[in-house]
C-alpha cells in the first residue's frame, strides 16, 4: 500500500507538472498504478529466492526501475529517458520510505 501511495503520485507529478506532458490524468494514474502493482510481487516474492541476499535489493530495484520505465514509455508514450528518471525517483522514494518504516517499527 505504501508503494502505491508514494509511487503513483510521484509518477503523476513528474509526468504532468515536471515534464509537462499532455497526457490524460486517468491514463497517468492507471499506468502508475499498474506499473507498481505488476512489479511489486516480483520484487517481494519472485526474485528473492533466486538472488543472493547481499544483492537482492540491487537486482530487485533494477528490475522494478527498468520494467516500470518500459511500462511508462509504452503505455503513456513518454520518452525513455524521462520514464527512467520517473521510475528511479518513484522507486527510491518507495524504498527509503519502506526502510524508514521498518527501522522505526523495529526500534
Amino acid at each position: 500500500m505504501i508503494t502505491l501511495l508514494l509511487e503513483v503520485p510521484i509518477v503523476f507529478i513528474f509526468v504532468k507538472y515536471i515534464f509537462r506532458e499532455k497526457i490524460r490524468t486517468k491514463n497517468i494514474l492507471l499506468t502508475g498504478f499498474l506499473a507498481s502493482i505488476l512489479t511489486l510481487p516480483y520484487v517481494w516474492f519472485v526474485i528473492s529466492p533466486y538472488v543472493d541476499a547481499r544483492y537482492y535489493i540491487i537486482y530487485s530495484e533494477i528490475f522494478a526501475i527498468i520494467t516500470e520505465a518500459l511500462l511508462y514509455n509504452q503505455f503513456i508514450n513518454i520518452k525513455f529517458h524521462k520514464s527512467i528518471a520517473i521510475s528511479i525517483i518513484a522507486n527510491a522514494a518507495s524504498y527509503f520510505a519502506g526502510a524508514y518504516l521498518v527501522k522505526f517499527a523495529f526500534s
